[in-house]
């Protein structure tokens, strides 16, 4: 695939050559270990020359987010190891040097390879590691407000009662109230002896979410209403974590006000309605003036006469024009880019940094890792062993989530159990063949880094108690992309923080996964956009594996592993339906289309890389 064609120009001779790569360009450049204590090896995809003589690689360094470059390696290798780097974020790019002829003498260019820059970060080993995010949200806070500092605003004292280090989690904030608005601070021991004189605030709710996705804990407040000060003028406001390890200052906070509102409720309606934006334009027909000779006609005797010509100005044509919008005007660059991401479609740059870019100008921060100039460190999310699609595939469910519930906190109202309404959907897969060996595409289900290649099923493994097996280990996309093998009334989190239990039919290979309410597993809430009540007294509870046996009960899932009518091939349906309020009913339809589309792809993938499977 040709990456680039570059036109290097000196006085009137121009030198060109051809840069060719058979790699995505988002895969050709990579850091590993990601982050890192200080060694690790960036490694590159090879990139031939079709023009001029092979004159090997130059690796470019930045320690300044790309305002300036060392070169860091010139040779004809394939990586460059770096060992005790300091602390800090490393970015590179990589360029393809050739020997081109100028004025008769073979002179080195180097041309951009196209791969796009990577950032590496290297960790103080003396710094502590940040605790998983599932972790984080066991961390216990209380609220404190009134006028600490007795400036005439009201003042708020988040207060972390568990203990532990600075890891980029967040800490013990005030956010002190003013003319200007609202300014968060890490108080000092004597601010914070003095905010604790003041009274909990028990109008004051606290919640935790990871609004921008980098694998930390964000605070959200709500209830502050109650606070009747001028500084506060919205009721929910996000405190975003440092995500920085040794840092407690928060990254930023924004308040959950209507741009944020829109901007989320329109990105997550247009993922299921594709005529969202379309429908919402408003236009307006503006008049287009001219002059012209104009007469007025008037009836004399028997014939009409000609009255008062003269020059006049008026309206030859009304010409159409978008004159606003009924949706949030950065609504459609996110749904561009989550359309990208689920199409596997990098042709207009990095999806991912196009949402994240989008996001920003409604939260105020960065998402997804990415930094100002564009360059990108590693998650919380990642943990050691984990591949880069690791990481992005716990991002991309997340995402998910967390719009159809900001979607769901912009629009809901108050609805009468009664009048919920009730989701169902079905995904039919095909996972192998028991006749032929079945090829495996094995693209990445995130979509971050393309098709890398195909692998095979063989026929010989492609029976229904293996299948059942891999669909034991992956029955919904758990907390730390858990594989163990599910058993039978084992509770357990969804990446997305919602509670399930799982009840398994081995005779009839069958798996039910049932929404839990809130409390069942401690920390855990309620999943928001199924019946948010979630009381235990859902009706009847799955005890066979027919399909819908003794529904309706709580918002369930039903995997069924089959041998197709014929008997050449073996077959994963799912079925899923259950009770929301009125709004969320097409939400839950989407999402759980796409969810177990993927949890088939993954089960599709571990058969023709693993093989054949057994319970743990």
């Amino acid at each position: 695939m040709v990456n680039s064609i570059i036109g290097l120009r000196t006085r009137a001779v121009t030198a060109v050559f051809l840069l060719c790569s058979s790699t995505s360009a988002l895969a050709g450049l990579t850091g590993s270990p990601n982050p890192n204590t200080g060694d690790y090896t960036i490694s590159w995809s090879a990139i031939s020359i079709t023009q001029g003589i092979d004159d090997g690689y130059r690796l470019l360094e930045s320690t300044n987010g790309g305002a300036s470059w060392s070169s860091t390696y010139y040779a004809y290798g394939l990586s460059k190891s770096f060992a005790n780097k300091a602390a800090g974020t490393y970015t590179y790019k990589l360029k393809r040097c050739a020997l081109v002829t100028q004025w008769g003498e073979p002179m080195p260019q180097c041309n951009d390879s196209g791969f796009g820059n990577i950032s590496v970060s290297v960790t103080d080993p003396s710094l502590p590691v940040a605790a998983p995010y599932h972790e984080q949200l066991q961390y216990e806070y209380e609220v404190r407000s009134g006028d600490f500092d007795f400036d005439g605003f009201a003042d708020i004292l988040v207060d972390r009662l568990t203990p532990g280090l600075i890891d980029g989690s967040m800490q013990t904030v005030i956010i002190e109230g003013g003319v200007g608005g609202q300014t968060v601070v890490i108080p000092t021991s004597s601010e914070l002896a003095n905010a604790r004189t003041f009274p909990l605030n028990s109008d004051i709710k606290l919640g935790g979410s990871d609004q921008n996705f980098d694998g930390y804990v964000d605070i959200l407040l709500m209830g502050l209403d109650a606070l009747n000060s001028p500084a506060f003028p919205y009721d929910c406001l996000i405190l975003f974590a440092s995500g920085k390890s040794g840092v407690a200052q928060p990254l930023g906070h924004q308040f959950m006000d209507e741009d944020y509102m829109e901007f989320f409720s329109n990105t997550a309606e247009a993922a299921v309605n594709p005529s969202f934006y379309l429908n919402n334009i408003q236009v307006t027909y503006r008049p287009e003036y001219d002059m012209r000779w104009d007469c007025e006609w008037r009836f004399i005797g028997h014939d009409f006469s000609l009255y008062d010509c003269r020059w006049r100005i008026g309206i030859v044509a009304y010409t159409p024009q978008v004159s606003g919008y009924g949706y949030h005007l950065d609504a459609p660059a996110a749904t561009d880019a989550l359309n990208a991401i689920d199409s596997v479609d990098f042709s207009q740059g990095n999806p991912w940094l196009q949402l994240s870019n989008a996001m920003k100008n409604v939260l105020g921060v960065n998402s997804f890792g990415y930094q100002d100039d564009g360059s990108r460190n590693p998650t919380n999310y990642k943990r050691n062993g984990d591949t880069e699609e690791d990481e992005y595939g716990s991002l991309r469910s997340r995402l998910w989530f967390n719009m159809w519930r900001a979607y769901f906190e912009a629009n809901a109202e108050s609805v009468d159990p009664q009048d919920y309404d009730r989701h169902v959907y079905d995904v039919n897969s095909a996972i192998c063949s028991t006749l032929v060996d079945t090829t495996v595409a094995m693209r990445a289900i995130t979509g971050v880094l393309g098709t890398t290649g195909t692998e095979t099923i063989p026929k010989e493994i492609c029976t229904v108690e293996n299948v059942f097996c891999w669909a034991k280990r992956n029955p919904a996309p758990r907390e730390n992309d858990s594989e163990a093998t599910i058993m039978n009334g084992d509770d357990s989190v969804l990446k997305g923080g919602n509670p399930i239990r799982t009840h398994v039919f081995d005779p009839v290979f069958a798996v039910v996964n049932e929404t839990l309410p809130a409390g069942v597993i401690p920390g855990v809430q309620a999943h928001m956009l199924h019946d948010p009540l979630q009381i235990e007294n859902c009706g009847n509870h799955p005890t066979s594996g027919e399909i819908n046996q003794n529904s309706p009960r709580c918002a369930y899932v039903h995997r069924q592993v089959e041998l197709s009518a014929s008997g050449s091939q073996v077959l994963i349906s799912t079925h899923g339906e259950g009770h929301n309020a009125p709004l969320n009913r097409a939400l839950n339809e989407f999402g759980g289309k796409q969810i177990f589309n993927d949890v088939d792809i993954w089960v599709r993938q571990k058969m023709a890389t693993d093989g054949a499977c057994t319970d743990d």
